[in-house]
């Protein structure tokens, strides 16, 4: 019987994440972080931290948790040297703004099998070709993006 490695350990915890984030599992998600994480987003228009597990899952229930349908479009889990690496492309919907495809891809330290800090760069939400052929123009950002802009200027409240 052969040991896990380093990388198949670090490569399971990013498939979990994945996993939970299209379950919308935020519980499964919070305990995939270390305690004290580092936890850092690149969002339009700001940037996003938190330095606890209930912080930085607070940020994602935040941008994922009003979804009525989730979807995983792509995804993608795999180690850069010592760094687990995480993408995913989402098609989202719910009764506000319709279908929004997100795409996030992020880099991050594990410890002791927990998520330590991780780096993340979100492309925003965009509207999927139904909003688009509704609209007219794919770059509209008012009104169905207000709420996504509202939920990044403030962080959110652990309770």
């Amino acid at each position: 019987m052969s040991e896990v490695t380093f990388q198949e350990k670090t490569i399971a915890l990013s498939q979990s994440f994945i996993t939970a984030l299209a379950a919308q599992d935020f519980d499964h998600l919070e305990a995939l972080f270390a305690p004290q994480v580092r936890f850092r987003a690149l969002v339009p228009p700001r940037i996003c931290e938190g330095k606890t597990a209930g912080e930085a899952t607070d940020w994602l229930r935040r941008w994922f948790g009003g979804a009525d349908e989730f979807q995983i479009l792509e995804s993608a889990a795999d180690q850069v040297f010592d760094r687990l690496y995480l993408r995913y492309r989402l098609r989202l919907h719910d009764v506000i703004n319709g279908w929004r495809v997100i795409e996030q891809q992020a880099y991050g330290g594990v410890q002791e099998g927990h998520i330590a800090d991780i780096w993340l760069l979100c492309s925003g939400f965009r509207p999927d070709s139904e909003n688009r052929e509704r609209t007219g123009d794919a770059s509209t950002q008012a009104p169905q993006f207000a709420e996504y802009h509202s939920a990044v200027r403030e962080p959110p409240r652990s309770g």
